[in-house]
């Protein structure tokens, strides 16, 4: 067998072992609804309570002039333009997605014409891909693998609630609502 026949089973593997993964994870995903509470204030400190991590500098706030919410989903009194969300560090293991600290916010709402911007800082890569890890793709965005530091912006020209997640770690998930 030459070294392409080799490349294309070994590729053909791995991707079916994303799915059987996915498929695997199944009902212990968390699919909730797109308007689900959660997150909390961070300490006067000004780190997250749960990981102790700093937010970023420009993270979503509830209205201006406030703090940046620990986890999400950030609930800002009116859609913005432009929203940037950030892709946290250590999500390559399951445990963010208890406190919806995987992307932060992990609810951004932005305009009609509203553009959502992903920020990966992490160290491992990851994605930003319409769908839920319970119904796969949707192929309405996906971001492609993003290494640290790389970003991924869509422009939203519909109205509506757009849930998205990360293929390699399908505990990740949010929703973008356009409106």
């Amino acid at each position: 067998m030459n070294p392409v026949d080799r490349a294309a089973i070994a590729w053909s593997i791995g991707i079916v072992a994303v799915f059987v993964a996915l498929a695997a994870a199944g009902d212990s995903l968390r699919d909730a609804p797109a308007d689900a509470p959660g997150g909390a204030p961070i300490d006067p400190n000004g780190l997250y309570p749960e990981t102790g991590r700093n937010p970023p500098a420009d993270a979503q706030t509830d209205a201006p002039g406030q703090e940046p919410v620990a986890g999400a989903p950030a609930e800002q009194s009116e859609p913005a333009a432009a929203v940037t969300v950030y892709i946290q560090p250590d999500t390559e293991v399951p445990g963010c997605e208890l406190a919806d600290e995987c992307y932060v916010p992990s609810a951004a709402n932005v305009t009609l014409g509203g553009t959502v911007t992903w920020i990966n800082g992490d160290d491992a890569m990851h994605t930003a891909t319409g769908g839920t890890p319970r119904t796969g793709p949707t192929l309405e965005f996906d971001s492609s693998l993003l290494p640290q530091g790389a970003s991924y912006a869509v422009t939203f020209e519909a109205p509506g609630s757009y849930r998205y997640f990360c293929l390699v770690h399908p505990w990740m998930s949010g929703v973008v609502n356009v409106g």
